[in-house]
């Protein structure tokens, strides 16, 4: 600092004093402002054997079921007309608790398609209270499994409009108590199960169908995923994330092959559609919970190209194992007859 002053040549004392002030108060902004931008787009800090359990549940779940009637076309085909949120509101912040907001999403449209309710469910409601219910810490990683595995406990779900039912969770704090969240009214649960999805495997084409299959069900697919470095995250989140248009499509196959390292990383979001009008321009339609990126994604979408390497593989060095980084999954939820906001 005192180097850059001294080559100003015709500083005081006093000139020297505010320059110095003016230099750490920028540096300390500086500080804030890396340190929001890092932090702004949470994902599940994950450690290895945590990933394994995951792998391992997923592979030992039931297969989602295919409708053999159903056709999966070539051509454009969304469901987010199921889904009732507001762009800027569906942001999970500096919370690590994405899979509730993929999960709870395929669920809302679960209750829009079988009983024309279109409804914002609760994301706070299980955050408040997974802890609670199921020993997982506010804010922590989990998967669908763990969320049917919340709701089969609970046995309702509860909407948004509830009193402190809303997202307050985005700093992390954590400071909505379970006990506080109102539960009345709610949408009662008989069950709920997680599936997987078989895309691994299985050929680009079989898995390209089989999750399309499912989308014509009229159901959502939850996709969790993996990076395996700080570099990557940085690639998916500043430069694809936050300053390319919902137009530009994402592949994450740069990272197959790579070994996954501390800093890398889970996130969870929502495939809603698709369109492969274009046979060069192929894609899923993702809703991601983070927000709008301060305007550049307008409906918190972003397009994942189509032709991916569903097989694509992170190597774990701590197991010697490799772990698949592509997770397509399902949730199917059956309702109580009583399925109106009860009392």
């Amino acid at each position: 600092m005192d180097r850059w002053i001294i080559a100003c040549g015709s500083l005081g004392k006093d000139d020297v004093k505010m320059v110095r002030i003016i230099l750490v108060l920028n540096a300390a902004w500086l500080l804030t402002v890396s340190a929001a931008v890092a932090g702004e787009y949470a994902i599940m800090k994950v450690d290895t054997d945590t990933l394994l359990e995951w792998q391992a549940r997923y592979d030992q779940g039931p297969e989602v079921h295919y409708d053999e009637a159903l056709d999966t076309p070539q051509g454009s085909f969304s469901i987010l007309n199921h889904v009732n949120y507001i762009p800027v509101e569906y942001n999970q912040g500096n919370c690590g608790n994405c899979w509730q907001w993929a999960g709870t999403t395929t669920l809302a449209v679960a209750l829009h398609v079988s009983h024309n309710v279109f409804e914002r469910l609760s994301v706070q409601h299980v955050n408040s209270c997974v802890d609670s219910v199921l020993g997982i810490n506010c804010c922590a990683g989990a998967s669908v499994w763990d969320l049917a595995d919340f709701y089969n406990s609970v046995g309702f779900l509860v909407p948004w409009s509830n009193i402190n039912a809303q997202f307050e969770d985005a700093d992390a704090a954590c400071d909505v108590s379970c006990g506080s969240i109102g539960t009345f009214p709610h949408y009662p649960v008989l069950a709920m199960s997680a599936y997987r999805i078989t895309t691994r495997g299985v050929g680009q084409t079989v898995a390209i169908n089989n999750i399309k299959n499912v989308l014509h069900q009229n159901r959502a697919v939850v996709l969790g995923f993996g990076l395996p470095d700080t570099a990557s995250w940085d690639n998916f989140k500043v430069t694809f994330w936050s300053n390319q248009p919902e137009t530009t499509l994402w592949n994450s196959d740069s990272s197959c092959g790579s070994t996954y390292t501390t800093t890398g990383g889970w996130h969870a979001v929502t495939c809603v559609g698709y369109n492969d009008n274009n046979p060069s321009n192929r894609y899923w339609i993702m809703l991601n919970s983070w927000g709008t990126a301060d305007g550049m994604r307008p409906n918190s979408l972003y397009r994942l190209d189509m032709d991916l390497n569903y097989d694509c593989q992170l190597w774990d060095p701590v197991n010697s194992v490799w772990v698949y980084n592509l997770s397509f999954e399902a949730m199917s939820v059956t309702f109580s007859s009583n399925y109106c906001p009860c009392p």
